[in-house]
């Protein structure tokens, strides 16, 4: 079993969740403070009912750790990926672990290169949108966009963060469809 402090450890090392690299939004629910939310919250329709939210990159992460901790939303509390719940059951070690980290940080950072290149590096977006936006605007037609070794690099890096998404961080219960399909807007 693992000890609390490599639970810890591995969460700051990662902050995916935090980040908008695994997950687009973060849901704020009405009994919660809201004051430091305001000036990022959003509303939509959740099964017939109003759901408050706000997108991420959460503003409140700072490098590797969050800066509200104990006013964060119950959702960041409460939230934990399946790489940090199969380390914490045994089924993995911490190198192993460090070691997914590590290969999503390295695609996303190739990608990140592929966002800047073209202009999508609004940081204020969520990376997935971003993502997303590229691949939409560059991509509308690939039977017509070529396939450059470029290309390919991107498509294939947005497929391997879609695949090890899925395989390492995303619990059961919430795994969506593709990374290109999942932002809503």
């Amino acid at each position: 079993m693992a000890n609390s402090e490599n639970s810890k450890k591995l969460c700051s090392l990662c902050g995916f969740c935090c980040t908008g690299i695994i997950v687009d939004i973060v849901a704020i629910f009405d009994d919660e403070p809201k004051d430091m939310f305001l000036h990022l919250i959003n509303e939509k329709e959740v099964d017939g009912s109003s759901q408050l939210f706000f997108s991420l990159p959460c503003p409140y992460h700072s490098g590797h750790h969050c800066k509200i901790y104990e006013d964060a939303p119950k959702t960041c509390k409460k939230y934990q990926c399946k790489l940090l719940k199969n380390f914490e059951s045994g089924k993995i070690d911490f190198n192993h672990a460090l070691s997914k980290i590590n290969l999503v940080k390295d695609l996303a950072s190739q990608i990140d290169s592929f966002l800047k290149k073209y202009g999508y590096n609004n940081e204020n977006e969520s990376w997935r949108k971003r993502v997303y936006n590229l691949y939409r605007t560059k991509y509308p037609n690939l039977d017509k966009s070529g396939y450059s070794k470029h290309n390919a690099e991107f498509l294939l890096n947005v497929s391997a963060i879609d695949v090890y998404s899925k395989k390492y961080f995303i619990p059961e219960k919430k795994k969506k469809e593709n990374i290109l399909q999942t932002v809503q807007f």
